[in-house]
């Protein structure tokens, strides 16, 4: 803070962007920063792996964003934050470690690349700071698109190498096999 700065601690709004690729440790960050300002986390990565796991639910083509988009306009997608982390919820529900199993993984990235799909989950995060306006925001394109006007904006990023074995480090601690080459081999 400089010297004759309000105190942003004290504002009604504070908004931290943490952008990068999978792996950087956005995350962790975005946690450290929250507990740091007593801030909010919103992981917009989960939001994306709940449109994934809604897709398989109701047997959407992944490549067909327009209508993964329309499934999105009718099924809600919103964030519990009166738990420690805060919880995706679909429709009400908490989707706990199922937008972590493999089948939401092998597609996420195919559904998040979609426009239709970006552009409906931007309005719900947009949605969701106007009424906690107090965050950690963590994904892609949070500070370029989703809140370019964010009082704080970050890029993170690493080598595909440390990305590689945060991932699978990620996964093994949730007790999952990995092959830690096809896991660099798709970072």
């Amino acid at each position: 803070q400089a010297a004759g700065e309000p105190d942003r601690a004290d504002s009604s709004r504070w908004i931290v962007t943490l952008d990068g690729p999978a792996g950087t440790g956005k995350s962790s960050v975005a946690r450290m920063v929250a507990t740091r300002l007593s801030l909010t986390v919103l992981d917009t990565g989960a939001m994306y792996r709940a449109a994934a796991l809604l897709t398989i639910r109701l047997s959407i083509d992944p490549k067909d964003g327009a209508e993964i988009a329309a499934a999105i306009g009718v099924h809600h997608i919103e964030m519990d934050f009166d738990v420690e982390p805060a919880n995706v919820l679909l429709d009400g529900r908490d989707l706990g470690d199922e937008i972590r199993g493999s089948e939401v993984e092998s597609i996420v990235s195919v559904v998040a690349a979609h426009p239709e799909v970006r552009t409906r989950l931007v309005a719900v995060q947009r949605e969701i700071a106007s009424l906690h306006s107090r965050l950690v925001t963590e994904g892609r394109d949070q500070g370029s698109v989703v809140f370019p006007d964010a009082d704080a904006r970050f890029f993170l990023t690493a080598s595909s190498g440390v990305r590689a074995k945060r991932r699978v480090d990620q996964l093994r601690a949730m007790g999952r096999d990995v092959d830690p080459d096809a896991v660099l081999h798709g970072i």
